[in-house]
């Protein structure tokens, strides 16, 4: 959810003096910093919420210099960000945390794009979170950048609803939208002097780390709502789900549709692949998974 921030701060005519983005596997080896400014990218279909540009991809549209990092504390990095003598890093889905060495260099400060409410869902992935809660409704939060992830001031935020079956693509594109918004929004408000910022609450802080195997892991004990929801979520990932209810377990690709009737907790299948599991609220209809 990086491009739309981007192409916003473009559209507002404020000055890019480059892009930045996490070195891949096969640049790490060329050193901690590499100017990828003369490099064509290549759209990726899965890059933007949208399937269509990537952070390269805008900066090469538009003149701008990329590097792509491999060590954020790296003396070579910090120089040549440095040179860059930007007034503000807006950061958005970067992987690494800014040392204070780089948060320094900019004198309006480091802005970052969380897609959640801050400070709950902390963390690499809090799309994923919220859907494996259960939630009804996320959001986008603007906050200062510190040497802890996801812990500053908050300067802008918006909540964002998650109604039954709306997938993980289709809720990164609201957040990108109305991250973008917000951005602005802050950019504008800090150049003005106008902008307010409110420390995080400590009581309500939550931090979720990556997501492992055992996190696809859905009891039949669940509402079958939340069992819907996250699987009708998350699937986009291509990750099957473990269905554990009882003695049983079963592997499924995908949910189908929810039946609200109450009954004991079951699984059966029809002989084609469709798993009907009941919840302790409802009947879910499934995709078994081929493996």
């Amino acid at each position: 959810m990086s491009v739309r921030p981007l192409r916003a701060l473009l559209e507002h005519h404020y000055t890019i003096v480059g892009v930045v983005v996490p070195a891949t596997r096969d640049s790490r080896a060329l050193g901690a910093v590499t100017d990828v400014s003369d490099q064509i990218p290549v759209r990726n279909a899965s890059a933007d919420s949208d399937g269509l540009d990537t952070l390269a991809h805008v900066a090469h549209e538009h003149g701008i210099p990329i590097f792509e990092v491999g060590g954020v504390s790296h003396p070579e990095t910090v120089d040549v960000i440095s040179s860059l003598s930007a007034d503000v890093f807006c950061v958005s889905c970067f992987p690494y945390l800014l040392p204070e060495s780089l948060l320094h260099l900019p004198i309006l400060g480091g802005l970052n794009v969380h897609p959640s409410m801050l400070p709950a869902h902390r963390g690499p992935d809090p799309l994923f979170w919220a859907f494996h809660a259960g939630e009804t409704e996320t959001g986008v939060t603007v906050h200062r950048m510190t040497e802890v992830f996801d812990a500053g001031a908050i300067l802008e935020a918006a909540p964002i609803p998650m109604e039954d079956g709306i997938t993980e693509r289709q809720l990164q594109r609201r957040c990108s939208e109305a991250g973008a918004d917000l951005l602005v929004s802050s950019v504008s408000r800090i150049v003005s002097g106008t902008l307010s910022e409110t420390s995080q609450e400590s009581s309500r802080v939550s931090y979720d780390p990556m997501p492992v195997a055992s996190d696809y892991v859905v009891s039949t004990s669940w509402p079958v709502r939340r069992a819907f929801n996250f699987m009708s979520g998350i699937s986009g990932r291509g990750i099957d789900f473990t269905i554990v209810g009882g003695d049983s377990e079963i592997k499924v690709r995908r949910v189908l549709r929810p039946v609200p009737e109450s009954s004991e907790a079951s699984m059966s299948e029809d002989g084609h692949g469709i798993v009907n599991i009941t919840f302790s609220d409802g009947l879910l209809c499934a995709k078994k998974s081929h493996q």
